[in-house]
Parts: structure tokens; sequence; C-alpha cells
């Protein structure tokens, strides 16, 4: 099972901390109905390891 983490980055803050660590493979931001929300779905690659994590946020 893939490990999941939310928070409340903005999308440029969210990337700016992950590509610290991660190589971002794919990026997408997914609309909630109904909500003010979105979910923020992300595909990393950690640096100098050959494993992948997804990384799931909601922000207001």
């Amino acid at each position: 099972m893939p490990k999941r983490f939310f928070n409340a980055y903005t999308d440029e803050n969210i990337k700016k901390a992950v590509s610290q660590h991660f190589e971002i493979i794919k990026y997408e931001n997914i609309d909630v109905k109904k909500s003010a929300v979105h979910l923020q779905c992300m595909i990393l690659k950690k640096k100098g390891v050959y494993s992948y994590y997804i990384l799931d946020k909601i922000i207001k």
C-alpha cells in the first residue's frame, strides 16, 4: 500500500518541498465536486532509490 500524506501547502510550495528529496514523476490537480478544496496527487521517486511513493494532499 502506498504511503499517503495530507497537508495544506500551495501548489508551488509543495512542489518545492518535495523536490528537495524526490523527483516528481507525475503531478495532477483533481477538483472535488461542490467543495472549495482540490486534491493534489503526485507520484514521486525518491532521489537515489528505485521505489515509488504516492503523495496526496488537500488544500483550501
